[in-house]
């Protein structure tokens, strides 16, 4: 058992353990409760359909009743006419009579007329009152049948005795088996009951002593919805109704009882049905607990996956919060607990690269200190020597390269410096797409001498707000736009499409682009159809001195994301070998 309890289970199959366990004594009185209803629902039905099939029986026996009185009209308005012996045609048609049973006697007790051999009927009715009698047949038979007996008085004044009657046949076969129901019919005796007639021959029934006193309490009814009877047959249900004369005396009492077959001859025990009950209850927590506890883990699941993806490095990671419980809370958390993250990250960055660019600065001091001046000195020197040598063609050419390569040193240490030690950012606000239309406009006749087709689109203006406004120095951001679209240029040297589009966003700094401190921002996308950058470089293009120019020195994207980041900015690409790259800023507005 303790091996059991120390195996490792998923949260999931614990709490649904759990559930299922929890449940279980409501389980138990819910199934209860359910088979006790269920048993009652079913007890009540039969005793409502035994109640009315005894009513269609006494009907029925009553109709019989009327319809034998109305054969004897016919038998006396015959009996009345001259011609007192029957002919043999009204004899022939006498069997075809709505009549099972049929003796016409005279007045010595002689049988004028029989059909079929029937030898009498018994004097004394089953009970007193009714007219159930017992028919002897001439083979020794017995039947019980619905009997009417008159005297009819002839035209000569002789005297006719005739018996009619019909079978008393139990045919309602509604009781769900191919078996009818079932009657037996008992006369009190002694304080207690004997049965004088049943509908299944050879079987003798024994009313409980409970039903036997309430029978004789003057009870309308007694419904026994269980076995409390002595026979074999399995779940027979049975109802008693009492006969009594108009003094509430009683007369009889019908047994009514039928045998329900819905579950192939039986129906379900108490035992069957509470398990049943039970079971299903079980499996149906055990569903709800599963759905449930899917429903609990799934927070958690995505949680374990935002730490995974956090320790991969992945800050941008943010988790979906949904509710007002503790996990909704805890995802809020781990949300605003990333978000820091995110800044410390970009602090430490713009940290490292403040102390880089310092350290950069102070080698770069040195250089110009050190490289500067003496170069200044060999420019000078070599332009002097360079004027006096006109007559001179091939060492005037000579000099004249050494002029040229000092000033493109020249140039590159001022390019080194501006990076190393940039210009204090003088923040403004400005509009991004006019600073964008401008740098277009100036390189107008560089996209035409290269074959370059420039689209320009502003969808700033979808979102309420002021549009393409930005925050930032226009300056330095002229120069990160400008070095965009000339290194496209660079990555199209037969020609292509650079699209430019303006559009706003919102940046969510600690999860969700609902949250409060969510802020609007104008982004800017180049996008190029060059040759792209290659995968092993494109992770790298953001660090000084990484280039794919043949002369390039690797400053200028450096410079731009330096600069973005200056800005608390974002920047992006994305870039497939032979099919362009896309560069995307983001800056606040």
């Amino acid at each position: 058992m303790r091996k059991f309890f120390d195996r490792k289970r998923s949260l999931v199959s614990t709490l649904v353990l759990a559930f299922i366990l929890v449940s279980v004594p409501p389980m138990l009185v819910a199934s209860e409760v359910a088979t006790r209803l269920v048993y009652s629902s079913i007890n009540g039905n039969i005793e409502k359909w035994l109640y009315a099939a005894s009513s269609y029986l006494f009907q029925s026996i009553a109709e019989t009743v009327d319809e034998l009185e109305a054969l004897h009209v016919l038998l006396h308005a015959r009996f009345t006419r001259p011609e007192i012996v029957l002919s043999q045609d009204e004899l022939e048609a006498l069997p075809h009579l709505d009549a099972d049973f049929m003796l016409i006697q005279g007045v010595s007790g002689k049988t004028l007329f029989a059909h079929p051999a029937v030898r009498g009927m018994e004097e004394e009715p089953l009970y007193p009152g009714s007219h159930l009698k017992w028919v002897n047949m001439d083979n020794g038979d017995r039947e019980l049948g619905v009997a009417v007996k008159q005297t009819h008085m002839t035209a000569d004044g002789g005297i006719r005795v005739a018996e009619l009657g019909c079978r008393f046949n139990i045919s309602i076969e509604e009781s769900g088996g191919s078996d009818p129901i079932e009657v037996s019919i008992f006369r009190p005796e002694d304080g207690g009951f004997r049965q004088v007639y049943s509908s299944e021959p050879g079987m003798q029934y024994i009313i409980p002593p409970e039903a036997a006193s309430a029978m004789y309490d003057e009870t309308a009814k007694y419904f026994i919805p269980d076995e409390d009877w002595t026979d074999v047959s399995p779940n027979k249900h049975s109802l008693l109704l009492p006969i009594r004369d108009g003094q509430g005396t009683l007369l009889a009492v019908y047994v009514i009882s039928v045998l329900m077959l819905p579950f192939d001859g039986r129906l379900p025990s108490s035992a069957t049905l509470f398990w049943s009950f039970f079971i299903i209850g079980a499996v149906l927590s055990g569903c709800i607990g599963y759905a449930l506890a899917k429903r609990l883990v799934r927070p958690i699941k995505k949680l374990t996956e935002g730490v995974r993806s956090i320790a991969a490095g992945n800050l941008g990671q943010r988790v979906a919060v949904h509710g007002n419980d503790e996990i909704s809370e805890l995802g809020s958390g781990f949300n605003l607990m990333v978000g820091q993250l995110e800044i410390m990250r970009r602090e430490s960055r713009q940290s490292a690269l403040r102390e880089r660019s310092r350290m950069l600065g102070e080698i770069a001091l040195g250089f110009a200190h050190e490289i500067r001046n003496p170069l200044m000195v060999i420019k000078t020197s070599a332009e002097v020597v360079h004027s006096t040598l006109r007559d001179k063609p091939r060492p005037a050419k000579l000099l004249g390269f050494v002029v040229e390569e000092v000033g493109r040193i020249d140039r590159l240490i001022t390019e080194f410096l501006s990076f190393a030690k940039p210009a204090p950012l003088a923040m403004e606000y400005f509009h991004l797409y006019d600073l964008v239309k401008e740098i277009t406009e100036i390189s107008a006749a560089e996209f035409a001498r290269r074959k370059i087709r420039c689209t320009l689109t502003d969808e700033t203006g979808l979102k309420p707000g002021n549009g393409d406004r930005v925050i930032g120095g226009r300056n330095k951001i002229h120069q990160v736009v400008l070095n965009l679209i000339l290194n496209a240029m660079e990555a199209m040297p037969d020609g292509g499409e650079l699209a430019l589009r303006l559009y706003s966003a919102d940046s969510p700094p600690n999860g969700g682009a609902d949250s409060p401190d969510a802020t609007a921002r104008v982004c800017l996308e180049v996008k190029d159809t060059g040759v792209g950058i290659a995968e092993d470089i494109l992770p790298t293009i953001h660090m000084p001195f990484i280039s794919t120019k043949e002369n390039g020195l690797g400053l200028g994207l450096a410079t731009v994301y330096a600069t973005i980041e200056e800005h608390g900015g974002s920047i992006r690409c994305a870039s497939k070998p032979g099919e362009g790259s896309v560069f995307t800023i983001c800056l606040n507005g």
